[in-house]
């Protein structure tokens, strides 16, 4: 009961099971082709040398030379046809189609054997062809139960009916009958054994590819997880600008880019100016919408990926520019400054100006100083802080 729902798992009725069996089956029907064609020859070429010397001898010869010659003939149409097969086709109809005509050849090979079984019996009354390639089709092939015990059933009845009439020993014929009946009922064990370990061996195979195939899937997902988290560690929550770890990982990735070390890049530090005062006067939620604003600002500003902008700490934002020397940092700054006026942002507390304001600090190096670029962070932190003790909303460069 269990093998028969075993056999009835939807996994062994679909395109793929039955292109995976043909896969094999022709697969090993090729090198088998081969080699039956190669015998047949040798015992076709001894059985003419031996009809040359001995014409009247009480073996048929011909009979057997007619055997072998249709043998080959079978091997060498089975080889020509399944070299036609494409596992690519991978459809229900294509696959059952060269199913059946696997089947038709394996019957027409183990009727051969029974044939020349019965052929055997006026000599020395042998079943050995048909054992033989009974036991060839069992160990070679995957084919379903049902399949093979329908071949050996009408190969048998063949040779039952055939040895009733060629084999005259009454001991010998019921030997023969006794021997293949018992050989029978132990094939078909042994074949449905076979094929069951091939069936259970692909629905394993299968269910360690799909494990496989939602593992690949779990750590994509991950990986994405991962990647989504450490974007957003790079990400200040309030502006989406970069924070200082996103620096970090911009300036590795210049360090690792490979540019000409005299290439210049410019570090513009920024702070608004009398932020204080203005949180404290206007409310928190009030200069966040302010540090937004300034963000936009500076965001727009970027115009390459040879520049970039991250929030720098609480009210200081740094922009980074590669390539820009110390007069068109300076325009940059201005053109910001520009900006930032425009946006109207009333601040009745600044000592400077009716409006919000900037102060910058600028700073030029070259790419290949960039090992120790918190220096250079630093270098214009100090001019920012120079710009701010000359009384703000001003630029100073070191």
């Amino acid at each position: 009961m269990e093998t028969f729902t075993f056999y009835n798992n939807p996994d062994l009725n679909t395109s793929d099971f039955l292109s995976h069996r043909n896969q094999i089956n022709i697969h090993r029907m090729s090198i088998f082709n081969k080699a039956i064609i190669f015998l047949e020859l040798v015992f076709l070429f001894l059985a003419f040398y031996s009809y040359t010397l001995e014409p009247y001898s009480p073996f048929h010869y011909v009979n057997y030379m007619i055997m072998y010659s249709f043998m080959i003939g079978l091997n060498l149409v089975s080889y020509l046809l399944f070299r036609r097969y494409s596992p690519q086709k991978n459809n229900m109809k294509y696959e059952k189609k060269y199913y059946r005509l696997t089947l038709i050849f394996l019957f027409l090979f183990v009727l051969w054997g029974a044939i020349v079984s019965i052929m055997d019996q006026h000599l020395y009354g042998s079943l050995s062809a048909f054992f033989v390639n009974i036991i060839i089709v069992i160990a070679i092939f995957n084919i379903n139960s049902k399949h093979i015990t329908l071949i050996e059933i009408l190969s048998i009845s063949v040779l039952y009916i055939g040895i009733i009439f060629f084999q005259k020993d009454g001991d010998i014929l019921r030997g023969n009958f006794v021997n293949s009946s018992v050989f029978l009922v132990f094939t078909l064990i042994a074949f449905n054994i076979h094929y069951h370990q091939f069936c259970k061996s692909y629905l394993e195979s299968k269910t360690l590819k799909n494990q496989i195939r939602e593992n690949i899937m779990i750590q994509m997902n991950l990986e994405n997880q991962i990647n989504q988290l450490s974007e957003k560690a790079n990400i200040d929550a309030l502006t989406h600008l970069p924070n200082r770890r996103g620096l970090h990982h911009y300036l590795q990735k210049i360090k690792k880019a490979h540019l000409i070390e005299s290439v210049p890049i410019c570090f513009i530090m920024m702070d608004i100016d009398y932020f204080k005062t203005y949180n404290d006067n206007y409310g928190h939620i009030a200069g966040d919408k302010v540090l937004v604003k300034v963000s936009n600002v500076l965001e727009e500003m970027q115009v390459t990926n040879q520049e970039f902008v991250c929030r720098f700490g609480g009210e200081e934002f740094l922009y980074i520019s590669v390539g820009q020397n110390l007069r068109e940092a300076n325009q940059l700054s201005n053109q910001i400054k520009e900006k930032i006026k425009a946006l109207h942002i009333s601040h009745g507390h600044s000592d400077v100006s009716p409006y919000l304001t900037l102060s910058f600090g600028i700073h030029i190096c070259s790419v290949g100083d960039l090992e120790d670029f918190e220096s250079h962070i630093d270098a214009a932190d100090r001019a920012l802080y120079d710009a701010k003790n000359s009384g703000r909303n001003s630029i100073f460069s070191r």
